[in-house]
């Protein structure tokens, strides 16, 4: 994290940011009565954040925005230069792709590709990934092998990944057009793309649909987990896990299985891990005006170890989950 530049004054910074960006949406919301991914309606407000409320469900536990942007406004958020979410300053940072790159994205493909390797009597071939943003994983992708494609909707993040040589389309990924993306992959992955979408099954079953091979594999942020906690104790401080106007869904381990189980998809393997503890320091920092020091940067310099705790007895607040269809 020291790495990539997250300090006390970035956390202050991308936080106001965000928090400027959901007051935009507010007049263009959609209300959601039930769970969107197992239906019940018994839930209860777990958290507010910037005016935006966040349900949990009592069945499978989903933490679900009920008050999220409208269609329109989630498509203009993605594609307007006018609405931009304070994280495009992370992903368009050139001082820090190579350093993404390495630390984040390559640990990915190579646990993704071992899994491959294990389930799939098959070489490598084309590894399509939707949402690739500025295309870290596209670029860890091909350097081990793949044939990597992007579709992004993202116009500045797509431009960068051009001019890194990579393969990306400029498109939404759409039922319109998914038959001739999805076609021949052999991976199809999502990172921090479902939780951004208003119906995940709908969209999961648009791929299901039209895959004839390969695997599934996306990322999504996870309940419960410290990073929950650190939201419900800073929420405005919040700019990543749970945070308006973006992240519409926090999927628990149950929530996801359900989610796969109705889209038509069997899991095959999975990984956890977070970033839970520097968040809730960082947090706790900047919700106080702290200014880095001695102490703090001590503190900091643990969490590598300490993360290792959180993630072993199960408050990791990221999971991995790599499936395939049923019928393959």
């Amino acid at each position: 994290m020291r790495e990539i530049n997250r300090t006390i004054d970035w956390r202050l910074e991308i936080a106001s940011d965000q928090k400027k960006l959901a007051s935009k949406l507010l007049e263009f919301r959609n209300l959601i009565e039930y769970c969107p991914i197992c239906t019940s309606t018994d839930t209860l407000v777990y958290v507010v954040v910037f005016e935006y409320p966040y349900h949990k469900c009592n069945f499978c536990g989903h933490i679900y925005c009920s008050t999220p942007p409208n269609n329109n406004s989630i498509e203009n958020l993605y594609k307007s230069s006018s609405i931009k979410s304070g994280q495009s300053k992370i992903y368009l940072d050139e001082s820090t792709f190579s350093k993404r790159v390495d630390f984040i994205a390559r640990p990915k493909v190579d646990f993704i590709s071992k899994v491959f390797e294990s389930f799939c009597n098959d070489s490598f071939g084309k590894w399509l990934d939707i949402g690739s943003g500025a295309g870290e994983i596209l670029f860890a992708a091909k350097d081990m092998g793949w044939d990597p494609l992007g579709v992004e909707s993202d116009t500045e993040e797509f431009n960068f990944a051009r001019q890194k040589g990579l393969n990306v389309i400029n498109s939404f990924f759409s039922s319109h057009n998914c038959q001739n993306i999805v076609r021949g992959a052999k991976v199809i992955s999502l990172f921090n793309v479902i939780e951004h979408i208003s119906n995940p099954i709908d969209f999961l079953k648009i791929i299901s649909n039209n895959m004839t091979s390969g695997l599934l594999v996306f990322e999504v942020p996870r309940h419960p987990s410290m990073s929950s906690l650190s939201i419900e104790l800073f929420p405005e401080m919040a700019c990543r896990h749970i945070y308006p106007p973006e992240h519409l869904h926090i999927f628990t381990d149950n929530s996801a299985s359900i989610l796969l189980q109705k889209t038509g998809f069997t899991l095959i393997g999975e990984w956890f891990f977070g970033q839970d503890f520097f968040d809730l320091i960082t947090s706790a920092a900047a919700n106080q005006g702290l200014k880095p020091f001695s102490i703090w940067d001590s503190v900091a310099n643990l969490s590598p170890k300490i993360q290792n705790v959180i993630d072993h007895e199960g408050f990791a607040d990221t999971m991995i989950l790599v499936a395939l269809r049923d019928d393959k």
